[in-house]
Formats: C-alpha cells, sequence, structure tokens
C-alpha cells in the first residue's frame, strides 16, 4: 500500500503544467542603482506604484541590481515589464518604451551598467530554459545625471508620475 498511489493528484503536474497559473500575471519590475541618482529610477517607480491599487494579477518587484537572481519571478509571465533609467541620449526625463526586438538591442548594445548586463543576461536565461515571458516591454526615462546620490534629478521627479500613469495603461492593455 502506497501513499503516492493513494493520493496521485499531490504527486503529478497540474493540468496544464506547474505554471499555467502564471499564464495571466503581469511583473512590473523595477531595476537600479538607488545610490546613484537617476539611475535609480526603476526603483523610486515601483515604490510609487505600490502604493495603487492595481489588478490582482500584477505583481510588483524591486529587482535592483540583480540579474538571474529574478528568474523565478520572472518566469511564464504574460507580460514583463521592466522600469529603468534608459540612455539614448534624449532630453533628460523624456519618456521611453522599448518593446520585443528593441529591448534585446539596447541591452545588448549599451550595457553601461552592472544591472543592463544583468537584465541581459535574464532574458537569455529565461529564453534559454524556454520561459519567458510572452511579451517584455522596457519603460523609463531619459537620465540627466548618474552620479552618486539617492535623489532623482528634478528631470525624474517632475515625470515621475506620468511614468507611473504609463505603466498603469500598459498593465490595463
Amino acid at each position: 500500500m502506497s501513499s503516492l498511489s493513494s493520493t496521485p493528484e499531490k504527486h503529478c503536474c497540474p493540468p496544464g503544467g506547474y505554471f499555467q497559473a502564471e499564464a495571466d500575471r503581469i511583473l512590473v519590475l523595477g531595476i537600479g542603482n538607488v545610490l546613484m541618482g537617476d539611475d535609480g529610477l526603476g526603483v523610486h517607480v515601483v515604490r510609487e506604484l505600490q502604493k495603487v491599487s492595481l489588478p490582482e494579477n500584477v505583481d510588483i518587484v524591486d529587482g535592483g541590481t540583480k540579474g538571474i537572481e529574478l528568474v523565478p519571478y520572472c518566469e511564464n509571465k504574460k507580460r514583463l515589464i521592466i522600469v529603468d533609467a534608459i540612455d539614448l541620449g534624449r532630453e533628460p526625463g523624456e519618456l521611453i518604451v522599448l518593446k520585443g526586438e528593441h529591448v534585446r538591442r539596447y541591452l545588448g548594445e549599451t550595457r553601461c551598467s552592472m544591472h543592463e548586463v544583468g537584465v541581459s543576461d535574464l532574458l537569455s536565461v529565461l529564453a534559454l530554459l524556454d520561459i519567458q515571458p510572452g511579451e517584455v516591454l522596457l519603460i523609463g526615462l531619459q537620465p540627466e545625471k548618474i552620479e552618486v546620490g539617492m535623489d532623482l534629478s528634478k528631470s525624474l521627479q517632475d515625470n515621475l508620475q506620468g511614468i507611473v500613469d504609463t505603466i498603469k495603461d500598459m498593465i490595463h492593455a
């Protein structure tokens, strides 16, 4: 007499696989170093998002400067929205949204900070393990200054609510 055979539902893969429950989830992942001024944008944005009411299928994570350690949070999500300072040489505070291959291209070409290397590696591991999100978006603001300090520049502070509102729209899209 085996307890395994008497309760097979506890030992079998759930219908549709272990990650079926993740298929409708959205992750907003804030990336950045809060000790380096505008580089901490992603963390500041997720802190603001944690103050507002969001749908139950939305997870908010402060990823800081981590990379592949974030795999368990990102696997098999419907949508992954990465929030970070994005330096494309535009006007400070300008909103930037990258989608699909543009995200990988940006991360592959710039790699100007350790967390961009980490995010690029994170996306590579998710793809290698075939657990990548259905959609990946990178949203941020053009930084004004990335230097030692815990405050965002005035340009980013002035546009913080705008990026929060844009992300809320992305969640509901």
